[in-house]
């Protein structure tokens, strides 16, 4: 949790979707330790755990117009990273907001967080419930990496109660935008 607040300079797009999913291998690990049912693979065992994630995920859904971090066309939208990988099960190297993209392009100058992204990326990187090799990143590694939930298919609760996500579940001077997110498991 952090930035997004008024006293605060916003997060990078990019290192929040770096976070997200060591939280979804974390989950998946948990499941797969609190199930008891010895024998079973994770997918297995995922599709009799219930999972829940929730929390303030930094990120907008959606994306209407730019900002010193994405350049959105007029008339479109861009869904963010977080809410990709979350929403998919999965993110590509090629979506704007994976941390290789934004080291290999570096779209703007005002992106200066990539190589604690690339750290988060690393780790997100390895396998569930194992650490990253080292802490120094290189972006060759996570360059073609495709960004997973670890086999949990989640969902988020407000579009599936709603059929639409909230406008605002975050608002301060200067910010009023929809960051928080209950996302459950498809499977149960």
């Amino acid at each position: 949790k952090g930035g997004n607040r008024s006293n605060q300079t916003p997060n990078p797009p990019h290192a929040a979707t770096a976070a997200a999913p060591t939280a979804a291998a974390a989950a998946a690990a948990a499941s797969s330790d609190a199930s008891g049912q010895d024998g079973l693979s994770d997918s297995d065992v995922l599709q009799y755990v219930p999972v829940v994630i929730a929390g303030d995920f930094n990120s907008l859904w959606r994306k209407y117009k730019s900002d010193a971090f994405d350049r959105v066309p007029p008339g479109q939208h861009q869904v963010s990273g977080v809410y990709q990988l979350l929403s998919t099960g999965q993110l590509l190297s090629s979506h704007p907001h994976h941390p290789s993209y934004r080291h290999n392009h570096n779209r703007n100058n005002s992106v200066t967080d990539v190589g604690n992204s690339s750290r988060l990326a690393a780790a997100a990187a390895a396998p569930a419930g194992e650490e990253a090799a080292a802490p120094d990143v290189d972006h060759t590694r996570i360059q073609d990496y495709v960004f997973s939930t670890h086999g949990l298919q989640l969902q988020s609760s407000y579009l599936s109660a709603r059929g639409y996500e909230p406008a605002v579940t975050n608002k301060h001077p200067g910010f009023a935008g929809c960051l928080d997110y209950v996302w459950f498991s498809k499977q149960n």
